[in-house]
């Protein structure tokens, strides 16, 4: 990955949680953004989101995608980019994976 590529990754995690911050507030779940992966082209991001609870994540989710519009008008003002990447998000399941992989290694350990 380069390092501009990393760059945007970092801006567009970073600008995320300042702009679902302020969209979501007031919710009965804890909403943070774990990663941002834009495509080489920039044409397209992906926003990885953990919920907790995680029986709220669908919920949420489905929140943020009503909200789509208002979100990427949001990425288009703050951002500086030549091309703003169109946004949808995710929730991440990389989190719950290494969790109970680790909850497995510590039953073999035992």
């Amino acid at each position: 990955m380069s390092i501009r590529l990393q760059k945007v990754n970092d801006l567009l995690r970073d600008e995320a949680g300042k702009i679902i911050l302020a969209e979501l507030r007031g919710g009965e779940a804890l909403v943070t953004i774990t990663r941002a992966e834009a495509s080489r082209t920039l044409e397209h991001a992906t926003i990885f989101i953990s919920v907790m609870p995680k029986h709220q994540a669908r919920n949420v989710l489905s929140k943020i995608r009503q909200q789509i519009y208002f979100l990427q008008q949001a990425f288009n003002k703050r951002l500086n980019l030549r091309v703003v990447p169109k946004v949808r998000f995710e929730v991440d399941t990389s989190i719950a994976h290494l969790a109970r992989i680790e909850q497995l290694l510590e039953k073999t350990g035992k």
